[in-house]
């Protein structure tokens, strides 16, 4: 059992993997402006910077490219579009290098795609036992009985009096300090006053109904 918990540590990913180069989710727009701001990244990637600068003087009225502007949201989709193309177009100088080692070596693909399941499974169960943490403490704090309170003591201040009274809190501060006030009861358990009462008991014997009468009285 300690083993199987000690590989266990050993499989969780520490960092996350690298993103995937060529992956981009695309934006929820028409056809006709997603494929504008496809070729439009084409261009400027073949043709440079410059080429995106001239494009954007020209059609600055136009409000199909108001994406090369960028504070609009689709500007960082079309960078990242930008990168890719520029990247199939223009490899990097050691892109076949590294695609040699991955032949002659398959097993560092493989790690590779392993570290990524194994990253995807930590995430999805770390989020899963937080959400499980927020529905139990949701359940708790539901089944408080907010009409079971008694008055302890009345404080009436006078018109021109000032007290220096802490800022009311809210529903959900009061549920969590009532949690935590019922959860610290329950883990506090039987004091020691409490084992050391002494109970003394008194036996008084009747002939008329031939019963013991046990009586105990507590300190």
């Amino acid at each position: 059992m300690q083993q199987q918990v000690l590989i266990s540590d050993l499989n969780i990913p520490k960092e996350p993997p690298p993103e995937y180069e060529f992956m981009a989710d695309p934006p929820s727009i028409s056809a006709l402006d997603l494929d504008i701001v496809k070729l439009t990244a084409q261009f400027v990637a073949r043709d440079g910077r410059q080429f995106l600068t001239n494009l954007m003087q020209r059609e600055q009225r136009n409000y199909q490219f108001d994406f090369l502007r960028p504070q609009h949201s689709l500007f960082n989709y079309f960078t990242k579009l930008v990168e890719q193309y520029t990247k199939v177009l223009i490899p990097p100088a050691n892109i076949k290098e590294k695609l040699k080692e991955d032949i002659h070596d398959p097993h560092k693909v493989l790690d590779r795609v392993k570290y990524r399941v194994e990253w995807v499974k930590h995430q999805e169960k770390e989020k899963q036992k937080l959400e499980d943490e927020r529905e139990k403490e949701r359940v708790a704090f539901a089944s408080v009985d907010w009409h079971d309170f008694v008055v302890v003591e009345t404080v009436e201040f006078k018109d021109d009096e000032t007290g220096n009274l802490p800022p009311p809190v809210t529903q959900e501060q009061l549920g969590a300090r009532i949690l935590a006030q019922e959860r610290y009861e329950k883990d506090a358990g039987p004091t020691e006053e409490d084992f050391n009462m002494d109970v003394e008991m008194e036996v008084d014997e009747t002939n008329k109904d031939n019963q013991s009468k046990v009586c105990i009285h507590i300190k």
